[in-house]
């Protein structure tokens, strides 16, 4: 593949990420895409054989996104700083909204269709391994006691994600910039009810 060719490839990604971020990848048109992106119908095709292709790959690269941020985080040693700043990242990565990936996710999930079994598995593979990054985030903190082991982790894992795709689905996050641990603390003082 040519420079050219991954270059419209690229932008296809880059579009349809955006666009399924707002609108949803079901309410997104092909002519949406096509308009967004500047290609014909044929292009489209060369790299995709359909939206739901599209929207795996959408999927794959979302999922990229999320682990080189895990990575960027894993030489931080103390337990409770990594758990902080990966909520301090998520925070003001959103916020910013260059960084569309906590939106994208909770928007597919959200509307995730039983028609499209692909989607859903991809959608499930993703959220099993958030939920076990941010699991092993809190067993870490709670074995060196710098956060309450009440409730159990299990239902602490669940607080947290709920509280933080609440948030995400209301479109309501405020930027942590301004007063950086606010947000993230909150979110880990609410986890120890």
């Amino acid at each position: 593949m040519g420079r050219g060719a991954t270059d419209t490839k690229t932008r296809i990604l880059a579009a349809a990420a955006n666009l399924f971020s707002v609108h949803g990848c079901s309410a997104t048109t092909m002519e949406d895409i096509l308009t967004a992106t500047g290609i014909t119908k044929g292009a489209f095709y060369y790299y995709f054989k359909s939206k739901e292709t599209l929207c795996l790959a959408v999927l794959d690269e979302a999922t990229g996104q999320y682990e080189q941020l895990m990575e960027s985080l894993d030489r931080i040693e103390e337990p409770l700083d990594r758990l902080r700043t990966l909520l301090i990242e998520l925070v003001n990565r959103n916020a910013s909204g260059r960084w569309i990936w906590c939106r994208l996710m909770v928007r597919l999930t959200n509307e995730s269709e039983p028609g499209q079994p692909k989607v859903q598995k991809r959608i499930r593979t993703f959220w099993q391994w958030f939920m076990n990054i941010l699991q092993n985030r809190i067993e870490e903190c709670r074995r060196a006691g710098q956060i309450k082991a009440v409730p159990d982790v299990e239902t602490q894992t669940r607080m947290l994600l709920w509280l933080w795709t609440g948030m995400i689905t209301a479109g309501n996050i405020p930027t942590a910039k301004a007063n950086p641990a606010t947000l993230p603390e909150l979110l880990i003082q609410a986890i120890q009810i």
